[in-house]
C-alpha cells in the first residue's frame, strides 16, 4: 500500500473495520534505503497510523463485550 499518511491510514482503517486484526506485518524493501529513512517510515507508522488501528480494535472489543 502506498500513498500519503492520510491515504494509508484511511485504507487500513477501512480494512480493519471489516476484519479487525491484532497485528500487522509490514513488508518493506530496505536493501538500498538509508537507515534514517527506514526509521522515519516506521516512526511515521507508529505515530500516525497505528493509533487509528488501535482505536478500531478497541471499538471491536467494546462491541463484542456489549453483545455478550
Amino acid at each position: 500500500m502506498v500513498g500519503t499518511v492520510d491515504e494509508v491510514r484511511a485504507e487500513l482503517v477501512k480494512q480493519w473495520q471489516v476484519f479487525p486484526a491484532e497485528y500487522i506485518t509490514l513488508i518493506n524493501h530496505y536493501a538500498q534505503t538509508p537507515a534514517g529513512v527506514v526509521i522515519e517510515t516506521l516512526d511515521t507508522f507508529q505515530r500516525h497510523i497505528k493509533p487509528a488501528l488501535d482505536e478500531v480494535i478497541h471499538e471491536a472489543h467494546a462491541k463484542a463485550a456489549a453483545a455478550e
